[in-house]
């Protein structure tokens, strides 16, 4: 029997490796590169490539000062250094792309993997637990996180282990488990999305907590909570780094308000018929450029992303009523913590669909502005667990005593309701002559899944399981969920070719390029564009194709070219004291973008020392060159740009930024002549005329200039930030915001060099201090889970 299971196993887990390689074929075979979705080629994409390259400088750097006058690459809540990054660093510099491509192909087989070893302990049948990880793996949700971001997409790696460990944590070896939730907890919280990590957190602690009321003991939630105590102190640091950004950094859009939970709800335009999705996953469209040729405005990157094959759904709602031939089984019954999964689903359904509930979240995470769809990272595991036992029940022939009429029955009620959504639509003029053709066509498709089931259903009951047709039909089921959630997943990565040619990106859908294009560019025609743009003297704008990922090409052309930007995109906002100037376009939620030549804020730009824009062709966005790179379209700021650093003839004191804004903007003054500080001493009548020689190197630069024997003051055009520190000849000079987001530094007489060096929290002697006390905190929660261990033998 051993050796059948590990042969079952064996089996299950080659084929989830297999289907995992099959769906990025392109990318296997050398053919493509995967890129995945556009905000991965301007996040994690950009984030990696900076990392890689300061390593090959002697270390990772969390400053960079590529775009948006700069921001700190250890403080952003999706991703953080991880062992992963040394990895592809191994792999050489001119290959990112393509290992960065294998490493998410890697954890996408991971996330299968670890559901089947969870499913693996409440299902015996391993066709079933298969199935179940398939759904897992493939969901819409599984997939469309690969495609975003690694460490996004990691927490799915976690939560199904975190399960196992809570369900086979043992009183005879309880260290065991509790040091492996340690290592599940500190490894999400330093490295992976924070906010998926807090979702993942709520079901663990949830299930510990069950775990624990169920056995009548201690153990599990002792075991989970310490390990978590530990885990959160040891990640403090970086948790600490990424609240500091966030009250640095601003989330602003003319024309919305998010300020509230109504505004946000309206902006996020996710509604509870949001509910079809997890029907028929076509409904919407299956991809932002569809969805937006259907004329609808859902989220395509939130919402209900359960979908991985309607029968998958059919079963997990079929189960929720009856399983195993009795009614509500899995509520009513402890056996395979079925009610808590049961619960766990419909509550994490219920916060994206229904408006009340939706509230109670955004409450409990402080009113942050959080897309709180996404805690469905948190249903994604019940969902599998409940498929895959459905299928190990109708496998062991336990089967509604009318399946047939039952099955039916629900597909005429999900059809009326998917009638009643799209008159609802139609009546406000939503709907189009397209749209209407494929939500017959989705709906044809789910009603004939649901026929297939039914029959699958009554014909295994008729023939039973031990003849060869009870057999076949045994297996239609199990077939349908793994062959519609290979289906729904393919759909996602390899669209038909049309849509791969022409425009890279076309509306947000996800992109595997030819690998002849998005490659790192050579060192000597990276050198050229810095060249003609003066990139170590001034800061660049780019012009960005609006049908390109919707005109965000300026964190990705930054990093690829190393250019220095005044554009961007960061997931946490703007800088506030970016956002705060009078930008009459390019300010959005996220970024600063241009896509219109005619329509820069050149006068505003000066200020931020541009003094050029770069209209990034589709060659140039690609890399797709034969040879040498064409010349660019550069246009040249027809005002004279603030230098990169100056000596100010005179420094005002500044009551606020908006203070600040309000003169550099209006009083017609030039920076050089008259800076204006927060928190200094007015002076004036400073000499104002010596060069300053520039020297920078990763979280470092250093101005050097010639001595004179009065004070002076000096101004840096980057970015102040509360993480930079400054020595004039070695003596410590505070930092002052300066002209609302530049640095200034009083220099004292006689001083001939300033030296500005960045700390991200994570590098702060507090780092040390929590790493010793997350260490006692580790012991004293080992202690405390051999108590409870002990207190639950006698009973065991």
């Amino acid at each position: 029997m051993t050796g059948a299971r590990a042969a079952g196993d064996a089996a299950a887990l080659a084929a989830l490796l297999g289907c995992a390689l099959w769906l990025f074929r392109g990318h296997v075979s050398g053919e493509l590169t995967y890129l995945g979705n556009p905000d991965r080629l301007n996040s994690h994409l950009k984030v990696l490539k900076h990392h890689l390259d300061t390593l090959s400088e002697g270390g990772i750097a969390a400053w960079s000062g590529r775009e948006m006058l700069g921001y700190d690459s250890f403080a952003l809540p999706y991703t953080f250094p991880n062992p992963l990054t040394w990895l592809t660093y191994a792999f050489g510099p001119e290959q990112v792309y393509v290992v960065a491509g294998f490493v998410s192909i890697g954890l996408l087989a991971c996330g299968g993997l670890a559901a089947y070893a969870a499913l693996r302990a409440f299902v015996s049948d391993p066709l079933a637990a298969a199935a179940g990880a398939l759904v897992y793996q493939f969901s819409a949700l599984s997939v469309l996180k690969a495609s975003q971001n690694d460490m996004s997409f990691a927490v799915l790696i976690v939560i199904p282990l975190g399960v196992l460990v809570l369900r086979t944590i043992d009183a005879r070896r309880p260290l065991r488990g509790y040091f492996l939730l340690a290592l599940l907890l500190a490894a999400m919280l330093h490295f992976m999305f924070l906010q998926k990590a807090a979702y993942a957190l709520l079901l663990l602690g949830s299930y510990a907590v069950y775990r624990s009321w169920v056995q009548r003991s201690a153990l599990p939630a002792v075991a989970f909570f310490a390990a978590f105590a530990g885990a959160l102190v040891l990640a403090a640091p970086r948790i600490a780094g990424v609240a500091l950004a966030i009250s640095q950094y601003v989330r602003v859009s003319p024309g919305h308000d998010l300020s509230g939970f109504a505004a946000i709800y309206e902006f996020q335009n996710i509604r509870p018929y949001e509910i079809l999705r997890w029907l028929e996953g076509s409904v919407f469209g299956r991809s932002p450029s569809e969805a937006a040729a259907l004329g609808n405005n859902i989220n395509l990157t939130e919402g209900v992303l359960l979908f991985s094959g309607c029968a998958a759904t059919l079963l997990a709602l079929a189960a929720l009523a009856r399983l195993d031939g009795r009614w509500l089984r899995l509520v009513r019954e402890r056996r395979d913590d079925g009610p808590f999964f049961a619960a766990a689903l419909v509550a994490c359904l219920a916060v994206v669909v229904w408006k009340p509930a939706l509230r109670v979240v955004y409450e409990l995470f402080l009113r942050m502005d959080f897309t709180h769809a996404r805690i469905l990272v948190a249903a994604l595991f019940p969902f599998a667990l409940i498929v895959a036992l459905a299928v190990g029940s109708l496998r062991r022939g336990a089967l509604p005593g009318t399946p047939f009429g039952a099955a039916l029955a629900l597909a005429a009620g999900i059809a009326a309701a998917h009638v009643l959504a799209y008159a609802a639509e139609q009546a406000t003029g939503t709907t189009t002559g397209w749209e209407m053709r494929m939500r017959n066509a989705a709906l044809v498709g789910f009603l004939l899944t649901a026929v297939l089931l039914a029959l699958g259903y009554a014909g295994q009951r008729a023939v039973g399981l031990d003849s060869r047709a009870g057999a076949l039909l045994a297996a239609m089921v199990p077939g349908l969920v793994i062959g519609q959630s290979l289906l729904q997943a393919d759909s996602q990565v390899n669209p038909p070719a049309e849509r791969r040619s022409g425009t890279p990106f076309r509306g947000g859908d996800l992109y595997s390029a030819p690998r002849s294009q998005f490659h790192p560019p050579s060192a000597a025609a990276v050198a050229a564009l810095q060249a003609a743009l003066e990139s170590d003297r001034y800061r660049t704008a780019v012009i960005c194709d609006p049908d390109v990922a919707g005109g965000f090409c300026a964190a990705h052309m930054a990093n690829f070219w190393k250019l220095r930007l005044v554009d961007g995109y960061y997931g946490l906002g703007v800088p506030a004291r970016i956002a705060a100037l009078p930008w009459p376009n390019g300010l959005s939620l996220r970024a600063l973008l241009f896509t219109q030549p005619q329509a820069l804020p050149w006068e505003l730009l000066a200020v931020l020392n541009v003094k050029y824009a770069l209209t990034v062709s589709g060659a140039w966005y690609a890399n797709a060159f034969d040879g040498a790179p064409s010349p660019p379209r550069v246009a040249l700021n027809p005002h004279a740009p603030a230098p990169r650093a100056f000596f100010a003839e005179e420094v005002r004191a500044a009551a606020s930024v908006a203070e600040a804004v309000r003169h550099i903007t209006a009083d017609g003054v030039a920076v050089t002549r008259r800076s204006w500080a927060e928190g200094a001493e007015a002076a004036a009548g400073m000499p104002a005329d010596a060069p300053i020689r520039l020297s920078e190197g990763p979280d470092w630069i250093e101005a050097r200039f010639a001595p004179v024997a009065v004070p002076r003051f000096l101004v840096l055009n980057e970015l102040f930030s509360t993480g930079w520190q400054a020595v004039a000849d070695d003596q410590p000079a505070p930092i002052l915001a300066t002209n609302a987001f530049m640095r200034g530094v009083r220099v004292p007489a006689g001083a001939s060099r300033v030296r500005f060096d960045y700390t991200p929290v994570t590098r702060q002697p507090v780092a040390w201090v929590a790493l010793g006390l997350g260490a006692v905190l580790l012991a004293l929660g080992a202690w405390a889970t051999i108590l409870a261990a002990r207190a639950q033998r006698p009973r065991a």
